[in-house]
């Protein structure tokens, strides 16, 4: 389609196009597997290289004031898998598995599902479209709030991203990644030594673990025990007062028993494998733990500052100032029985 009069000659040095979703577009890079033409309003934030396929997540941020809080709204979600000879059945398996706890159904040449998501307590229907591209060994999965889109405006996006997919004829096995060796030494000049599978590392009083993520990749998680207060209903985390080379402090979660388990509140997911390294500290049913976590991706290739390094330089101000009750405070007491 012709680019109409009307559109200034400047956005065509911009990577703007009219051809495909009305004139708000933007060629994305998949590294040096090809290119994509996708809505301009979302933004590339991942790349997942797993063995015999690669991902690549996109995704918006809801601008409304009313759905800030702790948490980014995504309110749109785009994620583009591309598979080598043999591998399709794991890659269209992650992209299922961007929505959880739905039940997708065939409509056509799609997979369609319906679902709800929880965004700082305030509930959003989404729509969930999936569809094939076996010819050029791609898929592409669609998630989208159903207040913004309607469900064949959710298909035409997908249709129109598959149409604009452009890969290389002779595909690379994997893409250039020159940053995991750059992860790499970080982990060495702490003399870490992990296998990606392996088991959780302790070393000088933190747990490490390098593990698959079914959605990113490597993932690279650090947890550091910072202490244990009596248990509240509710606790709050002072933000203030990071020390110089801290930018902000790392996540912090706390287990306590509920109903008989030890039960995680905080943003950040713990696998199983530090789970049950941690579980044998909590020996006090009374008391709450908390730690402070990390979480990067060694192979992530759009990474550009990994957190992990101010992470090491905050663990220390941060039990101090836990030490102190300078870090969490209980803001709310348990019922009375």
């Amino acid at each position: 389609m012709p680019l109409r009069r009307s559109v200034p000659l400047f956005l065509l040095g911009l990577g703007l196009s009219s051809c495909m979703f009305g004139f708000r577009s933007k060629t994305q890079q998949l590294k040096d597997l090809g290119t994509v033409e996708l809505p301009s309003r979302l933004e590339p934030r991942s790349v997942a290289q797993h063995p015999g396929y690669t991902t690549f997540n996109f995704d918006r941020t809801s601008g409304s004031f009313l759905n800030m809080g702790s948490s980014r709204p995504i309110n749109e979600n785009l994620v583009l898998a591309v598979w080598d000879q043999g591998h399709q059945e794991q890659a269209v398996d992650i992209a299922r598995k961007v929505v959880h706890s739905v039940n997708w159904r065939k409509d056509g040449p799609y997979e369609i599902a319906d679902g709800m998501t929880n965004v700082n307590a305030r509930d959003h229907k989404l729509w969930a479209v999936l569809r094939q591209d076996l010819a050029r060994r791609a898929v592409i999965s669609y998630i989208v709030w159903q207040e913004t889109q309607s469900l064949d405006e959710a298909k035409r996006t997908v249709d129109e991203a598959l149409a604009s997919l452009r890969l290389a004829q002779d595909r690379p096995a994997k893409p250039a990644n020159p940053n995991r060796a750059n992860f790499q030494k970080l982990l060495d000049a702490r003399g870490l030594q992990l296998q990606l599978g392996g088991p959780v590392v302790e070393l000088q009083g933190c747990y490490y673990l390098l593990t698959q993520d079914d959605r990113y990749g490597e993932s690279f998680l650090a947890v550091c025990p910072l202490g244990d207060l009596p248990n509240a209903a509710s606790f709050r985390v002072m933000h203030d007062g990071q020390p110089k080379g801290v930018n902000m402090w790392p996540e912090i979660v706390r287990y306590s028993l509920a109903q008989g388990e030890w039960t995680k509140e905080g943003d950040l997911d713990i696998p199983p494998p530090l789970f049950n390294a941690l579980k044998p500290r909590h020996v006090n049913p009374q008391r709450s733990y908390f730690y402070a976590v990390v979480w990067d991706f060694p192979a992530d290739s759009t990474e550009v500052e990994w957190r992990t390094p101010s992470f090491w330089r905050a663990i220390e101000p941060m039990k101090a100032r836990f030490a102190r009750g300078e870090m969490v405070k209980p803001i709310a007491s348990l019922p009375q029985k």
